[in-house]
C-alpha cells in the first residue's frame, strides 16, 4: 500500500502532466493561428529584399499553377510546334487560332494588300503599358513608312499621360471626362477609349485642340483632315473647328442620339481646335488627325488602371456605329498589368471573361481581326536581391493564349519576344535604359524595341499569307 506523500506525488506528475498539454495546445493553436494570419499580411520587405510569404498548408494544397494548366500547356505546345516550324528566325510570330477562312490575320494581311487603295486602321485597346503612345507610336510611323498613311489617328479628348506624349499634344476645357473606371458612368455610352466626355454645366462653351508633333516622328507632317465624333443630344447645336489658329469652319451638329462625325479639311492642318456651343447634353470622344490618302493608321486607346474587363459591358449598337463609321482590320488587345498578381497563378476566370469579350468584338465587328497582346514580362525581387520573374507571369501567359484559342482569334507572345524568364531586368538595368525602375512599364525606348518585334512579325506574317495564296493559286492551275 502506497504511502500518503507517494499518493500526493503521483496526483501532482498528473497534474503536471494535464497542464502540458493544456500548455503545448494553446500555444499550437496560437502557432497556426499567427502563421495563418502571417499568410494573408501585405508583401513584406526587409533592407530591400521580399521576404517568402509563410503558407503553412502549402504541402497539402493543390497546385492551382499546375492543375489549371498542364492540360492548356499540352494543347498549346501542339500548335506552337505548327507555327515555330514557318517561323522565320529572330522572329516571334503571331499565332492565328481563327478557325474560319478568310478571317483573323488573314483578313487582316487582305486589307494590307489593298493599302494602297484604302485606309487600314488598327486599334491598341490597353493599360498604361502604351499610355503617351509608347510602343504604338514607332509602330504606327513604320507601317506608314512600309505602307503609306500619315497622321496620329485618333485622340481622346483627355487622357493621363498627355502631357508626355511625344506624337501629338492636346489641350481642353469646359469638358467632363467620365471613363470605363468609373462607378457611376453610364456604361452605354463608353467607346473604344474607355472613356467619354460630357459639356460641362458650368460653362457655355467647351474646346478641344489636337497638334501633331512631326520632329520624331516624319510621318505626322502632312495632316488635311480631322474627324471629330459625338453622340447628339436631341437637339441641334453648333460646332466650329478652327484650323491652323485661322481658318474657321461651321457645323451643325446632328440631333439625333446616334454617333456621328465631323470631318474638316485642309490643305495642310498642322493643329486643329473643335469648339461646341451649348452642347450640353450630348456625348463627346475626341477627334482624328490624318491624311485623308490611302496607308495604314493606328489609333492608340490606353487608359491607366483599365483591367480591359468591363469591355463585355459595351453597348453593341454603339460598337455596330463604330464599326460603321472607322472601321478597324485590327484591334489589339493589351491588358495584363492591372489582373496579374504575384500569389494568383490560376487565371482560368479571366480566360473565360478574355474569350468571351473576343467573341463579343467579333460578333459586332464581323470583319475586324482580334489580337491578344501576351503579358510582357514583369519581375520582383527575390530572397538572392536580385529581380526574377514573378511566378504569375508564366501562367497569365497561358491563360491569355488558350482565351484566344476559345474564342478564335490571334495571339502574339511578348514575353517570348523580349527575351522571356527575367527580360525585363534586362530592359531596366540596358543602357539607355528600355523600362522603368517598376521592372513593369517599358519607356519610349523600350516601346520602339517593341514595336520593330511586332512589325517584323506582321511583316513576316503577310509574307506567309502571300506565300499561301501563291500556293492555293499554284494548285489551281
Amino acid at each position: 500500500m502506497k504511502s500518503p506523500s507517494s499518493q500526493h506525488s503521483e496526483k501532482s506528475k498528473r497534474g503536471n502532466y494535464k497542464n502540458f498539454l493544456n500548455r503545448t495546445f494553446w500555444v499550437s493553436i496560437f502557432v497556426i493561428t499567427g502563421l495563418s494570419i502571417l499568410f494573408f499580411l501585405p508583401d513584406i520587405t526587409f533592407f530591400g529584399i521580399e521576404l517568402k510569404k509563410i503558407d503553412i498548408l502549402s504541402d497539402i494544397k493543390k497546385d492551382s499553377n499546375k492543375n489549371a494548366s498542364s492540360g492548356l500547356i499540352a494543347q498549346i505546345n501542339n500548335a506552337h510546334q505548327t507555327f515555330n516550324d514557318s517561323c522565320k528566325t529572330g522572329v516571334t510570330c503571331i499565332r492565328n487560332y481563327s478557325q474560319e477562312e478568310g478571317k483573323g490575320m488573314d483578313a487582316f494581311y487582305s486589307a494590307l494588300d489593298k493599302a494602297s487603295q484604302q485606309k487600314v486602321r488598327i486599334a491598341f485597346l490597353g493599360d498604361s503599358f502604351i499610355e503617351g503612345d509608347i510602343l504604338t507610336g514607332d509602330l504606327r510611323d513604320m507601317l506608314q513608312k512600309k505602307y503609306g498613311g500619315q497622321g496620329v489617328g485618333f485622340t481622346s479628348i483627355d487622357n493621363e499621360a498627355a502631357h508626355f506624349r511625344k506624337t501629338c499634344r492636346t489641350t481642353n476645357e469646359g469638358f467632363n471626362k467620365h471613363t470605363i473606371l468609373d462607378k457611376n458612368n453610364k456604361i452605354e455610352l463608353i467607346g473604344l477609349s474607355g472613356q467619354y466626355f460630357t459639356q460641362a454645366d458650368s460653362v457655355p462653351h467647351a474646346s478641344f485642340e489636337l497638334k501633331t508633333l512631326p520632329d520624331i516622328f516624319s510621318t505626322l507632317g502632312n495632316c488635311n483632315q480631322s474627324e471629330f465624333f459625338y453622340k447628339g443630344n436631341g437637339r441641334s447645336f453648333n460646332i466650329t473647328a478652327r484650323v491652323n489658329g485661322s481658318e474657321t469652319i461651321n457645323f451643325q451638329a446632328e440631333a439625333t442620339p446616334g454617333l456621328h462625325k465631323l470631318t474638316a479639311t485642309n490643305s495642310q492642318i498642322n493643329s486643329i481646335r473643335w469648339h461646341v456651343d451649348e452642347g450640353r447634353g450630348a456625348v463627346f470622344y475626341g477627334a482624328t488627325l490624318e491624311n485623308s490618302s490611302p496607308g495604314v493608321f493606328v489609333d492608340n486607346f490606353a487608359l491607366r488602371s483599365n483591367t480591359g474587363k468591363r469591355l463585355i459591358d459595351l453597348s453593341e449598337e454603339l460598337l455596330r456605329q463604330i464599326d460603321s463609321l472607322r472601321h478597324y482590320d485590327l484591334i489589339v488587345l493589351q491588358y495584363g498589368l492591372n489582373i496579374v498578381h504575384k500569389r494568383c497563378t490560376d487565371y482560368s476566370t479571366y480566360e473565360d471573361e478574355l474569350a468571351n469579350i473576343v467573341k463579343k468584338l467579333k460578333h459586332c465587328m464581323p470583319n475586324t481581326a482580334i489580337m491578344i497582346f501576351g503579358m510582357a514580362d514583369r519581375c520582383s525581387k527575390g530572397s538572392d536581391g536580385n529581380f526574377h520573374t514573378m511566378n504569375a507571369i508564366k501562367s497569365f501567359i497561358i491563360h491569355q493564349e488558350n482565351a484566344a484559342i476559345k474564342s478564335g482569334c490571334s495571339f502574339w507572345n511578348t514575353f517570348e519576344a523580349m527575351g522571356g524568364e527575367d527580360s525585363m531586368e534586362k530592359f531596366v538595368e540596358s543602357s539607355p535604359p528600355m523600362a522603368n525602375k517598376d521592372y513593369t512599364h517599358i519607356n519610349f525606348e523600350g516601346g520602339a524595341y517593341f514595336a520593330k518585334l511586332l512589325y517584323d512579325a506582321l511583316v513576316w506574317g503577310k509574307q506567309e499569307y502571300d506565300r499561301k495564296l501563291q500556293l492555293i493559286n499554284n494548285n489551281k492551275n
